[in-house]
């Protein structure tokens, strides 16, 4: 696969990550927590720029570790056409989930997460103070969601192994920025003082469309790349 195609299935991979929503839901969460204690603006926006960078962190961490392990388990003779075969069966599998079950039914925004992981992070957000605090709040939010980023981040790893090491570089800055894009987006508001209500309202009257489009990108992803890379190295075996 020629590294344009590459390119454009990271940056589908990297949207698909975007796509999902604890991240955003604990950021809004933090920010309301801070406005009702009244806390200055110019904090705010310091929690909130100190929760993106948290986030970028752990995404950054995920990536260039997952990188080592499945360079080092290829050089150890484990197939990588193995390893894309359990990418794309993860994304086809975690796609028809998001469809189904993403959002919990009902009003609002809650997510099927497991309930002790959403209370310590609403406990988390809620005695959120400190620049430390929200940065290591960010990268809980990435933790929180493992189950459903493991997927984009395996297969964006698997195309950036097979890339020099200038255009490996590219690849993880790729996938970083448009992965927290929308914590970018949601920074700049809580800047231009839009309130988090808005934002809020504006997830709610369109959860189904996210939860449609990311469940649609995960399973187009993922039948892609297996026919291009499982089956098409099977036929030239």
């Amino acid at each position: 696969m020629d590294y344009i195609t590459s390119f454009i299935m990271i940056a589908l991979a990297a949207t698909i990550h975007a796509s999902f929503q604890l991240s955003i839901s604990t950021l809004t969460l933090m920010s309301g927590h801070s406005l009702g204690t009244q806390q200055s603006h110019q904090k705010l926006v310091s929690l909130v720029i100190s929760f993106v960078l948290g986030v970028i962190f752990m995404t950054f961490l995920l990536l260039t570790s997952g990188i080592y392990m499945a360079n080092t388990m290829i050089h150890y003779g484990i197939l990588q056409i193995v390893l894309w075969a359990t990418a794309c069966s993860a994304l086809i599998i975690i796609g028809v989930a998001v469809w189904l079950f993403y959002f919990r039914p009902g009003k609002g925004t809650i997510l099927w997460i497991p309930r002790f992981m959403a209370e310590y992070l609403t406990r988390r957000c809620s005695k959120t103070k400190s620049n430390g605090e929200a940065f290591s709040l960010g990268i809980s939010s990435v933790v929180g969601e493992i189950i459903f980023l493991l997927a984009p981040i395996v297969v964006s790893i698997l195309f950036i192994i097979n890339m020099p090491i200038a255009l490996q570089i590219s690849g993880v800055a790729l996938y970083i920025l448009i992965s927290v894009l929308p914590l970018v987006v949601v920074c700049i508001l809580v800047n231009k003082q839009n309130k988090l209500s808005r934002i809020q309202k504006w997830r709610e009257e369109n959860k189904r469309f996210i939860q449609l489009m990311t469940g649609s990108i995960m399973l187009a992803v993922g039948f892609f790349v297996y026919a291009s890379e499982v089956l098409a190295v099977r036929v030239l075996l």
